[in-house]
């Protein structure tokens, strides 16, 4: 079994500031993207609410004329 070797000379590594600099900056870009993924969720959150409530009112209506189309025909009134 043989190890593989890597040869790190001429790589040049980043100094612990430089990466902590990159963190940061990396934390800050997800941190916007994450505020912006919540007030889309938010916006289609709303919208999905609404056609929620469209659609209970649709069924309730239908419901009620169905129920008036039955007493009708069995001659209730």
């Amino acid at each position: 079994m043989s190890v593989a070797t890597i040869d790190l000379r001429g790589i040049e590594m980043a100094t612990v500031g430089e990466l902590e600099v990159r963190l940061n900056g990396h934390e800050d870009l997800c941190s916007a993207r994450y505020a912006k993924i919540e007030l889309q969720f938010d916006a289609t959150n709303a919208r999905l609410k609404r056609i929620e409530q469209i659609l209970m009112g649709a069924a309730g209506t239908i419901i009620l004329l169905l129920i008036g189309i039955v007493f009708k025909l069995v001659g209730i009134q």
